[in-house]
């Protein structure tokens, strides 16, 4: 009987393994710039890739009048560079959705707001309120749930346990400046995958976040706590390669900074406020509910519990590689990997 469990894990594991590589770490979710397993309630923010959310979504807000005078409220935009819909929907919404002011779909040049675009493809478990003002792909869109957000908030809530549980390979440093904290600075040598670890109250305001690693490694920073802030600083990556001349860092808002293999995990915050701040990389904190201010953007994933605010997503998404769980949980992660193919399935059906 023995022999038996161990062939079945044996060929479990040869399934998986590629659909790993072709799903990439994070599932499903990996594909979706923004990924919630509640509600989401955005207004006047631009959205580059797909979103998803297993609760209520609400995007945009109607104009006001003001003393006899239309002020204008910002619009939306969700999927405003997803070119290759990849049989995937560009909104999914696991309840009810409501939209206003705004587009779902492709725009050929940047915020020009034209009607002429590639019109998205919008699905909803519960009820639809879409304004008229809201431009999306009325004939491809309705009813209908394609992603199982109770499985995948299983898989991302175990993943996230399992990376944080990895050791750190990484040295982290702290430097003081007359006793106050003005620079952390995270330091890793391995080619493949460096590992961090970090406790949220060590991450304040108007700090210098320095990350020297090989440029093409996975970068894994996994920061505990229950609540955790990101307000008002700034992220650099050693420069090996000479990117830029005469300088020891590339700036996170540089062409050349790493986003895509760079993962913050918040193991067990149930609040992230996200403020005043360009992240650079992706984020998984599959417990907390994310304030996600005004004058804020990410470049990478956001993956959390539920979302408020006007920060705006780029779609810079995760393409780093992460272990393979232990063989307890590769079930979990097969199921997971495999509703990809499923959910593609059912969108060009």
């Amino acid at each position: 009987m023995r022999k038996i469990v161990r062939s079945c894990l044996l060929l479990l594991c040869i399934m998986a393994l590629p659909l790993a590589v072709q799903a990439g770490p994070l599932g499903i979710a990996g594909e979706y710039n923004v990924f919630m397993f509640d509600d989401i309630e955005q207004y006047g923010t631009d959205v580059e890739g797909r979103v998803a959310a297993g609760g209520d979504v609400t995007y945009g807000k109607a104009d006001k009048v003001v003393g006899g005078k239309v002020v204008k409220a910002n619009g939306f935009s969700v999927a405003s560079k997803v070119q290759d819909t990849q049989g995937l929907a560009d909104l999914v919404v696991g309840k009810n959705v409501r939209l206003k002011n705004g587009s779902v779909g492709y725009f050929g040049k940047e915020n020009s707001g034209a009607p002429e675009y590639q019109k998205g493809v919008v699905n909803w478990g519960g009820k639809a309120a879409i304004a008229s003002d809201v431009g999306y792909d009325k004939n491809k869109s309705g009813p209908g749930n394609p992603i199982n957000f109770t499985a995948e908030q299983k898989y991302l809530t175990t993943m996230s346990s399992n990376w944080g549980g990895l050791s750190a390979n990484g040295k982290t440093d702290f430097l003081y400046d007359q006793n106050k904290l003005y620079s952390i600075q995270l330091t890793g040598n391995n080619n493949s995958l460096n590992v961090f670890s970090l406790d949220a109250t060590k991450i304040g305001q108007n700090l210098g976040f320095y990350i020297d690693a090989p440029l093409t490694s996975t970068v894994l920073v996994n920061i505990t706590g229950a609540t955790a802030s990101l307000i008002n600083f700034g992220f650099y990556f050693k420069d090996y390669e000479n990117k830029i001349p005469d300088s020891d860092y590339i700036p996170g808002s540089s062409e050349f900074y790493p986003n895509s293999n760079i993962l913050f995990n918040f193991l067990d915050a149930t609040l992230l406020t996200i403020n005043k701040i360009e992240i650079n990389g992706s984020i998984l904190a599959p417990f907390a509910h994310v304030d996600f201010m005004k004058n804020s953007h990410i470049d990478g994933n956001l993956i959390a519990y539920s979302l408020f605010g006007e920060g705006e997503s780029h779609m810079e998404l995760f393409k780093g590689q992460l272990p393979v769980p232990e063989p307890s949980t590769l079930i979990l992660l097969g199921s997971g990997l495999a509703g990809i193919a499923a959910l593609r399935r059912r969108m060009k059906s």
